[in-house]
């Protein structure tokens, strides 16, 4: 094996990201490079280090041991360079020019002001940088380490290995509507009426579909009658919101959500026939065994805090 050339940290990511996703187009995907860029890379170091990193099948790769030992240092690499930044920032008095946060549109809708406000006050000379999206595609992000934490529906990470996750409080979704909506004066939403009034939904979570599979008239297929009853789907909750005031639309979501336009009289719940309940599964996740600044600590507390006033009324 020759090592003399040196492995660059691009190369590393490359590496770290086809073994996980175990496919080079979803690992390309992840990536936001092309397939063959993905393919010469891995070749390219391959013939660098003069062993085989990954065992091909069809459509599966597998690491090899070679690669296993060169994730495991690589991983050191990054937390290594994490470190180095944070230090270098210390000593020039700037512990953290700026925090990158990714957040579910769900969590979006709860209104972060307090957390950043509370971590502003400890480093006034931080910037705050949210990025709303859905969990799958601010998971990329977290791991090519373009945000320092994420925080949204955990579901879909939940058994994978290389992050951490804190939990928030979890709720019960209810439905909601305006309150001049037609179904205000019954209070109840029935299965004929999701047929009748569409929904504003934010991407569905994976537990979402069979949940209102509950709903489902005889004969239909579930994803023709998700396709059906789902008008609008945004990562922008405050544009749901905004359309749950002023038109028809139904939607469904934690009760502290719309717990604000419930107050003011703009929305109200809605009773349902549904025998099983759908809850939400919010989390902090950030890439395990990174180290982070301090102010991202702040944040993250403060918006446990702030989480768990909401959810608990308190």
């Amino acid at each position: 094996m020759s090592t003399r050339q040196t492995i660059e940290t691009r190369q590393l990511q490359h590496v770290a990201t086809l073994a996980r996703c175990g496919n080079f187009h979803r690992a390309a995907e992840a990536l936001f490079i092309t397939q063959p860029a993905l393919t010469k890379s891995i070749r390219k170091l391959e013939q660098q280090l003069g062993v085989a990193l990954f065992d091909r099948d069809p459509d599966l790769v597998r690491p090899t041991e070679h690669c296993l030992v060169l994730l495991e240092h690589g991983r050191r690499i990054f937390d290594e360079l994490d470190q180095v930044g944070n230090r270098l920032a210390e000593l020039s008095a700037q512990p953290l020019s700026r925090v990158m946060v990714g957040c579910g549109p769900i969590i979006g809708g709860w209104g972060l002001q307090e957390a950043i406000t509370q971590m502003h006050a400890a480093y006034p000379a931080v910037r705050f940088s949210i990025q709303f999206g859905n969990a799958a595609d601010l998971a990329q992000q977290l791991r090519a380490r373009q945000l320092h934490v994420m925080v949204a529906d955990t579901e879909a990470l939940e058994g994978d290995l290389d992050v951490d996750i804190a939990p928030l409080p979890t709720e019960e979704f209810v439905f909601t509507c305006r309150t001049g909506h037609p179904l205000a004066r019954a209070g109840v939403v029935e299965s004929p009426d999701l047929l009748h009034y569409k929904m504003a939904l934010p991407g569905l979570v994976p537990r979402a579909k069979p949940w209102l599979g509950q709903f489902m008239p005889e004969g239909w297929h579930i994803d023709a009658f998700v396709d059906q009853i789902v008008g609008v789907t945004s990562d922008n909750y405050h544009l749901l919101l905004d359309l749950l005031v002023t038109t028809d639309y139904l939607s469904i979501g934690p009760r502290s959500v719309f717990q604000r336009l419930f107050d003011q009289g703009r929305l109200m719940p809605l009773a349902s026939e549904a025998a099983d309940a759908i809850a939400s599964r919010p989390g902090i996740v950030r890439l395990r065994g990174r180290t982070l600044p301090e102010a991202i600590t702040t944040f993250c507390d403060a918006l446990q805090d702030t989480a768990e006033r909401l959810v608990t009324g308190s």
